[in-house]
């Protein structure tokens, strides 16, 4: 039984090592996703006792690595890229705002259209995400980021005699309704603003590649707000304003598949959050005579569904501390108010069918380091 005890280990050692040498690579068959590998064993030759075998020693034999950092799965060139670390990062977003534009007013020959219709279109524009990770172990861990981002937009429309230029905001019941002047202009603003808590977890991991899930709470903000002037009878003016603000679960996944032996990656995310909360919306019409010619407010309680996509490329360095990434990112906010069909409802008495989807969408570029 003491034979057997003893030359065991050393025969399953013995295996395993002359096994990774053929195949060039340690085989991981033996582990399954979420289970963690455990340590072989060596007989000592002086005194016959049975000594564990780290996991450095035996990577390093069959990788010939000397980065090992090892945490529960036996993978190739000894880097497990995989594990969770503690850690901070900052990611620039460059984004542009979808299906967000107003149409405020338009060049006339008469009553009939006569030239460009002037909107109020977004352009894009810089955001950030700023975040910071606390690995509970190499497997899980939580985290918190922030995330902000703001367009400004600013257009102006001109005419000379004959045409004119005719608001497409103004109330139809005001008195400056029908009326039509030589300059417009207006002004957007569409921001949001995003708090997270996330737990995040590896789902499986090979060799070259992970997957994690995640799980978490969102606070969430949109705002728009809208100017607008049109020299009728004087300046009559049009402001628009409508706020979001919700909180909610979220639930996704994180993928990334890597280059063997190299610092190189790609990668995907994708996240859903469902926000419960209201939307509010103003709307308020002045003029150089009368303060206050037309006045409203509405609000309604939504559950908003926003949907997030990434897709890029990164690189790691060696000791897995600093990564770099770049990629394209898609944000989708679903039964949302866009401020054209809130400025038509309010002309039309007409609140029924609010219903938009509003989308951010453009580049972003990530730095992240780990301790």
């Amino acid at each position: 039984m003491a034979a057997l005890l003893t030359a065991a280990p050393a025969y399953a050692q013995q295996a395993s090592v002359a096994s990774a040498h053929g195949a060039g690579f340690m085989t991981t068959d033996h582990v399954s996703w979420g289970e963690t590998a455990e340590p072989s064993f060596l007989t000592s030759a002086a005194n016959g006792s049975v000594t564990p075998v780290s996991f450095e020693s035996q990577l390093a034999v069959t990788c010939d690595c000397q980065r090992c950092s090892p945490c529960g799965f036996d993978t190739c060139c000894c880097d497990q890229r995989w594990a969770h670390h503690s850690g901070g990062y900052g990611q620039f977003l460059y984004l542009r705002a979808r299906d967000a534009d107003v149409a405020y007013a338009q060049i006339r020959d008469g009553a009939a259209p006569f030239g460009r219709t002037a909107s109020a279109d977004p352009n894009y524009s810089s955001g950030v995400k700023i975040g910071y990770w606390n690995a509970w172990d190499c497997r899980s861990s939580l985290g918190v980021s922030y995330t902000g981002y703001c367009s400004n937009t600013n257009d102006s429309l001109v005419t000379d005699a004959p045409l004119s230029i005719a608001s497409l905001v103004i109330h139809p019941s005001s008195v400056a309704a029908g009326s039509t002047g030589l300059e417009a202009s207006a002004s957007l603003d569409v921001s949001f603003d995003q708090v997270d808590v996330t737990y995040r977890r590896i789902w499986g991991v090979t060799e070259t590649a992970a997957v994690n899930w995640l799980a978490g709470v969102r606070y969430g903000r949109i705002q728009q707000q809208f100017d607008s002037a049109v020299s009728v009878n004087g300046t009559t003016t049009v402001q628009s304003e409508l706020d979001f603000d919700g909180v909610g679960f979220t639930l996704g996944f994180d993928a990334e598949r890597y280059a063997p032996c190299s610092g190189w990656l790609i990668y995907s995310k994708g996240n859903a959050a469902f926000l419960a909360g209201e939307f509010r919306g103003d709307y308020t019409q002045f003029d150089s005579t009368d303060p206050l010619e037309v006045q409203t407010n509405w609000q309604a309680g939504r559950i908003v569904p926003v949907l997030d996509l990434e897709l890029g490329v990164g690189w790691q360095g060696l000791d897995n501390r600093l990564r770099l990434s770049a990629g394209y990112v898609v944000q989708s906010w679903f039964n949302t108010i866009s401020t054209d069909a809130w400025i038509q409802s309010v002309q039309n008495s007409n609140f029924a069918g609010l219903n938009n989807t509003m989308t951010f969408d453009g580049l972003t570029a990530k730095i992240e380091y780990a301790w």
